[in-house]
């Protein structure tokens, strides 16, 4: 079963129930950008419809460690990501309500 916000999977030997957190507002259907995907230098991060306040941007290493972490009052921004290793990191941005989370793919 699947509706906006929750996804439903049924068998014979186990329920799964995935439910989104809350996301940052959009604008005009204009998700959360974060690209590109994958990546190997720049990642751009966008944020068209977010007033103009504080969010704190959090990037999550493949081993689980935070790598990267700053807070910004701008709709775009933009990390260098030439020197990390290449894997499998999360993006998580939060504006103090809602938060956000994207898995990035970094390869060189």
């Amino acid at each position: 079963v699947l509706t906006k916000v929750t996804c439903t999977l049924q068998s014979d030997n186990f329920n799964i129930l995935v439910t989104s957190t809350n996301p940052l507002p959009s604008n005009n259907n204009k998700p959360i950008r974060v690209y590109p995907n994958p990546v190997s230098n720049w990642l751009q991060v966008q944020l068209p419809a977010f007033p103009l306040q504080s969010v704190q941007i959090q990037i999550v290493a493949p081993n689980g460690q935070p790598i990267y972490s700053t807070a910004f009052r701008s709709k775009e921004y933009r990390i260098n990501v030439g020197n990390w290793s290449n894997g499998l990191y999360t993006v998580i941005i939060n504006n103090g309500n809602n938060t956000f989370k994207q898995k990035i793919l970094v390869v060189h």
